[in-house]
């Protein structure tokens, strides 16, 4: 397990270093450069081309913290603000993706800065100080892996909420998207471009759950949850059918045509509703 960790940690060192380079790079150009970026000349290209290891580096870096979880039980400030900060990039870098849009469509109107090119330096910010935070993390992690083990005894409850939060901000993040792309009138043959950004989204929750079973592996599935956490995801389960109809008739309010984003307006809404709703009866009394 030592070992794992390790070279998780190494690995995604590696990452967050190119990641906060690319990302400082992509700051600078869009300063000195923004009509070059938005024009797709080569600039634009490498600004593009940086987000993989960006995506591939918050994905490593969540996935480092839940193992991180797994070894240890010991509360700590960073690891609470590194999981928010590693949230709310997540989000802003899909806020870059639709204002990168918005800033090509009203630079004509606005030169030379449009007023969303605020957007894209809170997004970079964002970002970089993620992965500032993430940095710092795993550099404590290494020069203190020879710290016995402490198995997560406890987290029951914990993760169970955390996996419900997870939930909620990734339906909320993939309806934000969708009407996005339903306001913006996003022809249907571009919806590939979008895929990455749902999958990113769908990252922490699917994290946390897979977190979760690898918990629960050596129990019975009838064991996964207490009494109580099976009778609140069985409300939720309802409230969200109940829900599912009028949350899904909103969409025929818009005056634009939905082509086939009615699909993960549906997903997405029902994992929040479903997510929300759980959460809500897991902390009533």
């Amino acid at each position: 397990m030592k070992d794992r960790i390790t070279g998780t940690a190494i690995f995604t060192f590696i990452l967050g270093f190119i990641s906060l380079v690319w990302i400082l790079y992509d700051l600078y150009k869009v300063i000195t450069d923004l009509p070059g970026v938005l024009n797709i000349h080569a600039s634009g290209y490498l600004l593009a081309i940086g987000y993989i290891p960006i995506l591939l580096f918050h994905g490593f870096a969540l996935l480092f913290l839940f193992m991180y979880l797994r070894r240890f039980d010991r509360p700590k400030i960073l690891r609470i603000v590194l999981l928010l900060l590693g949230i709310l990039s997540l989000f802003f870098i899909a806020v870059e993706k639709v204002m990168f849009d918005e800033i090509a469509r009203e630079m004509q109107l606005e030169f030379p800065l449009p007023n969303e090119t605020m957007f894209l330096y809170l997004g970079f910010g964002i970002n970089a100080l993620f992965t500032i935070f993430a940095l710092i993390f795993v550099i404590q992690t290494i020069l203190h892996q020879h710290e016995k083990d402490s198995p997560a005894f406890g987290l029951d409850d914990r993760i169970f909420r955390l996996a419900q939060v997870m939930g909620i901000i990734s339906g909320s993040m993939g309806i934000f998207l969708t009407l996005a792309n339903i306001t913006r009138e996003i022809p249907p043959h571009l919806f590939w471009i979008s895929i990455p950004f749902y999958l990113l989204f769908l990252l922490p929750y699917l994290l946390i759950v897979f977190f979760w079973i690898s918990l629960r592996l050596k129990t019975k599935v009838r064991k996964w949850y207490d009494e109580k956490q099976w009778s609140d995801i069985r409300n939720a389960a309802g409230i969200s059918l109940l829900l599912s109809f009028p949350g899904f008739g909103i969409l025929f309010c818009l005056p634009q045509p939905l082509h086939f984003y009615w699909l993960p307006y549906y997903f997405f809404f029902i994992l929040l509703v479903f997510s929300a709703s759980t959460l809500y009866f897991f902390i009533r009394q």
